[in-house]
């Protein structure tokens, strides 16, 4: 079985600390960034304003 290489997913890695209302135009900004496939593997350093609720959206 081949496997394509056409178009791979990408992957975007990046920490938070209370991004607030920044986090929604930054999550936006991904598929309008790229036509592929993307994975966000985000790690919240203890945020207080909601980040898992905000990135659940």
């Amino acid at each position: 079985m081949a496997v394509s290489n056409q178009n791979p997913p990408i992957a975007v890695i990046t920490v938070t600390y209370s991004p607030g209302k920044y986090l929604a135009s930054f999550l936006d900004s991904i598929p309008a960034a790229t036509d592929r496939d993307a994975v966000v593997i985000m790690a919240d350093n203890g945020s207080t304003d909601g980040v898992p609720e905000q990135a659940a959206k």
